[in-house]
């Protein structure tokens, strides 16, 4: 845990044995994480002795960014099935099916602690169990119910994504490391070389295949099947070349950065396996068999890569990866929320107050940064799709200009953190008047979220690098949501929702396709660079808001003067910094088809002709100390000043254009472009930044990572032991233990969660 602080982490917790197989011990601290305050409070316990020796040992250890359910005691990791703590989980991901589970245990007299999404697994958990051991009684069967019986049936019952360990003291010195959609590795380390590099995975029983087979109760919850037919994996344990068990240790994580101190052995699970470790061995079943093309032995493997690497993977900054993130983030602000199949979405947080916010007289957005870029380009589709007139205002133009709010208003306020202090002014500010406040936050448990009276979370993570990438395109998808759901009874308007909820579902395809083109955008930003640009002008009016966006990234990453114009106001004095002695200056023209695009047509031939004059009179090509050399000299004309940027459709075949430098995304609905067209503009600001001698994850700007980048989940468990022919035992002083092998050694077994945006 203290290798992988991050300041945004709102709690964490962890749960150990006991020093018997009947108990187990749950701490948790809410607040700033602090490992050394925790590790003290244990250290301080009566109830356990740290000094007594112990062959066998489970711990799991989280650290929680909320986003289901506020920071607090019972929202926090690991959480238990029962007062006894019967079962213990870890979870990192999203229960898209929650609600109706919870609905469906409450039912059956099972109570919730709290209101996070992660705590229907552990109660489902306990629910299964003794479900079976009810109908093994009835029965008057002997079989007994394995731990991977019990993940079978529950893992058939949730729907999402998850990366989850769980311990149960009804199956001591056992453990289960499961995933879907959320990654999952498992680190070995041993004294001596193995024999076998590789574990092969088997599947379940054939009763995995049935959707309600013979015993299931009216909700299709599943007993495990009696008998269980469970087929074992032929590498069960890890021998030495000498053929004896040995002792071992495994790490379970989702993140490599937790592994890599202790091994660099590793094997990655892929969905829907199922890792279970018991009497020292690691046996992986797979939940599905109608996955042919899976593979059916998980190799192991060498990570040559070092802690900070891992932590950043295959890119050279957090700003980068943060960049490339924005696919997954995405994604997740539609995960569970779009039926692309129905054609319908579900947001539960606006259903009770739908009628008043389409009853509404306006609609005002509010938001500041990123946030009020992201409301600008959203505004026209609410006035669209609702009929009612919609305006965008700074939090502090609210207040200071003391603007009319009414009751019969709705105010959209958006912030990412949820603490943006001007927007929780504004929302005072609102609410003093009587308006019904709606929320866009990716904060649970934030002021925004919990004063505003209705909302929605992004549920894009916490942010490490300087600009928050994120922010401005999950809150594009995640104010569209809401304009889409809110029209759902207005008729005349369904082909227009039907095309956006299409071009949703596709657009996580085409971000990557923009992503694609970083070598193309990395050489623009070098020549910019060697060119000695130092004003960046970037041109826009149906994508105004892009450009905004855009020029403020190139303000906190390249730190160059960055400038967004509206098209129709460059005329009006802005095309004077495009005449003679303007080499320092480049133009980017952001010109992707929409319904006003010929109108930029005109303000394009502008440029271009302003462009040519101030490159006719030019005696010499300014020189820069940031020169560089690696470029071609044919692919850029001499003085990028002289040569318009600009983002258009791959499609786009417009002759006018050919001057130009042009960068071809893919065309998607209107709706969504700005969400394509700002990831070149993300990506040039920050290959300037690097080609200036930058660093792009400045601390002083506010970078907030510590260890790693709090958007990878971490997992960490491990089985280890001494000698046995010595006599020697491991003290519980510490991480500690699992059962013996076969032969002689020890284990010990410990799990960590670092959970993120994806989850708890």
């Amino acid at each position: 845990m203290e290798k992988n602080v991050a300041s945004q982490y709102d709690s964490c917790g962890l749960a150990i044995d006991g020093d018997d197989d009947e108990s187990t011990l749950v701490y948790k601290q809410v607040g700033p994480v602090s490992t050394k305050e925790l590790k003290q409070r244990i250290m301080n316990l009566k109830e356990l002795d740290l000094t007594v020796p112990f062959i066998s040992h489970v711990a799991i250890s989280h650290k929680r960014w909320a986003t289901h359910g506020k920071p607090g005691i019972v929202n926090t990791h690991p959480l238990r099935s029962d007062a006894r703590s019967e079962f213990v989980i870890a979870h990192n991901g999203i229960i898209t099916n929650h609600r109706e589970l919870k609905e469906s245990l409450s039912r059956r007299g099972i109570s919730f602690d709290g209101d996070t999404d992660s705590e229907v697994i552990a109660k489902l958990c306990k629910y299964v169990y003794d479900a079976h051991t009810r109908t093994s009684q009835q029965n008057q069967l002997q079989q007994a119910p394995t731990l991977p019986d019990i993940m079978k049936a529950v893992l058939r019952q949730i729907e999402g994504s998850f990366a989850l360990v769980v311990k149960s003291k009804k199956f001591p010195h056992e453990m289960i490391a499961a995933r879907r959609g959320s990654p999952l590795m498992i680190g070995v380390k041993s004294s001596k070389s193995m024999r076998v590099d590789f574990v092969e995975s088997s599947e379940l029983g054939d009763v995995a295949d049935d959707e309600e087979g013979e015993g299931s109760d009216d909700d299709g919850f599943l007993p495990p099947e009696t008998p269980p037919r469970l087929r074992r994996t032929v590498s069960r344990s890890f021998l030495s070349q000498d053929d004896l068990p040995q002792a071992a240790e495994y790490f379970i994580s989702s993140d490599g950065s937790a592994i890599v101190e202790h091994t660099r052995q590793v094997l990655t699970l892929e969905d829907d396996d199922i890792a279970h470790f018991t009497e020292g061995e690691l046996h992986i079943h797979r939940l599905r068999r109608d996955q042919e093309d899976a593979p059916i032995i998980r190799q192991i493997q060498t990570l040559e890569l070092e802690l900070a690497q891992i932590q950043k993977g295959s890119f050279e900054h957090y700003f980068q990866k943060e960049i490339h993130e924005q696919v997954e983030a995405v994604t997740n602000v539609m995960r569970g929320r779009v039926d692309t199949r129905s054609g319908r979405l579900v947001l539960g947080g606006l259903i009770k107050h739908m009628a008043n916010i389409t009853r509404s007289r306006r609609i005002v957005m509010c938001g500041s940064g990123s946030s009020y870029h992201a409301c600008l380009a959203t505004k026209s589709l609410f006035s669209e799709l609702l009929d009612i007139p919609c305006s965008v205002d700074l939090p502090s133009t609210l207040i200071d200009e003391n603007l009319p709010i009414f009751r019969d208003d709705v105010v959209i306020l958006v912030s990412h953190s949820g603490e943006t202090r001007t927007t929780i002014d504004a929302l005072a500010y609102c609410k003093e008047r009587g308006a019904l406040c709606l929320g866009v936050t990716n904060t649970v448990g934030s002021t925004i979220s919990r004063d505003t009276h209705c909302g929605l979370h992004v549920h894009s993570g916490p942010d490490v690098s300087v600009a928050s990438n994120k922010a401005f395109t999950s809150e594009i998808v995640g104010l569209i949501l809401i304009a889409v759901f809110l029209s759902e009874d207005r008729g005349q308007f369904r082909a227009r929702r039907t095309e956006i909820i299409q071009a949703l579902d596709t657009l996580p395809s085409k971000m990557q396709q923009v992503l694609a083109l970083e070598g193309q955008i990395k050489s623009i930003a070098q020549r910019l660079v060697g060119d000695g640009i130092e004003h960046l002008l970037m041109v826009g009016r149906g994508q105004i808001a892009t450009c905004m966006e855009g020029a403020w990234t190139a303000k906190r990453a390249a730190r160059v003067h960055a400038e967004a114009i509206p098209a129709a106001e460059l005329r009006y004095g802005p095309i004077a910094l495009l005449g003679a002695g303007s080499d320092k200056s480049a133009v980017i023209v952001v010109m992707t088809r929409d319904r006003v695009y010929s109108s930029l047509e005109t303000v394009y031939r502008h440029i271009t002709s302003r462009l040519k004059q101030a490159a006719a009179s030019s005696s010499h090509i300014p020189t820069s100390p940031h020169s560089v050399t690696s470029i071609e000299s044919d692919s850029l004309p001499p003085s990028s000043s002289h040569r318009p940027i600009v983002l258009v459709n791959e499609d786009d075949d417009n002759t006018l254009l050919n001057d130009s430098l042009q960068i071809r995304i893919p065309s998607t609905c209107d709706a969504l472009q700005s969400i394509l067209d700002v990831i070149p503009l993300q990506l040039l600001s920050y290959h300037m930044c690097v080609a200036k001698g930058l660093n792009p994850d400045p601390p002083e700007l506010g970078v907030v990572s510590v260890g790693q980048s709090p958007n990878m989940s971490s997992v960490v468990g491990g089985m280890v032991g001494g000698e046995q022919a010595e006599g020697k035992v491991v003290p519980r002083g510490g991480i500690a233990v699992g059962k013996p092998p076969l032969g002689p050694g020890r284990n010990r077994a410990s799990v960590h969660f670092q959970d993120d945006d994806d989850g708890n």
